[in-house]
């Protein structure tokens, strides 16, 4: 399976599948954040939207063993990361996930404030910076 490195959290790549799903593995993200990730997955499978989405695939561990991985497609990955109590991650990541919840909120008031247009494609996203185009 061909994955692209999507993104770079607290020296960790952050991977997702090449196909049309785009499906990413919470580990590397639970180990970039400090947090637990079998807690993680099982909340996911008691979430009543995610545990429909989750899928078990094989991805190269950064040990460059295959290992079955826990997986949501990457429309569901922010709504996730969205649940997660800034007070569980690790100190190192603190800020960027208060940074993300805070982008979450604002990217929500904007859909709604829009009249529920897309603004996905007319809002960017830079730094601590949204700029709606």
């Amino acid at each position: 399976m061909e994955t692209t490195v999507i993104t770079r959290v607290n020296n960790v790549d952050i991977v997702a599948t090449s196909d049309e799903r785009k499906m990413v593995p919470i580990r590397p993200i639970c180990e970039a954040l400090g947090i637990d990730d079998k807690a993680q997955r099982d909340r996911i499978k008691r979430d009543e939207i995610l545990c429909k989405e989750v899928q078990l695939l094989r991805f190269y561990g950064k040990d460059g063993k295959e290992h079955d991985m826990t997986c949501l497609p990457i429309e569901y990955i922010f709504g996730w990361l969205f649940s997660i109590s800034h007070k569980r991650v690790s100190e190192d990541a603190f800020q960027q996930v208060l940074q993300r919840k805070m982008q979450c909120y604002h990217a929500i008031y904007l859909y709604i404030e829009n009249g529920f247009k897309n603004v996905c494609t007319t809002t960017c996203v830079q730094g601590n910076v949204i700029t709606t185009y």
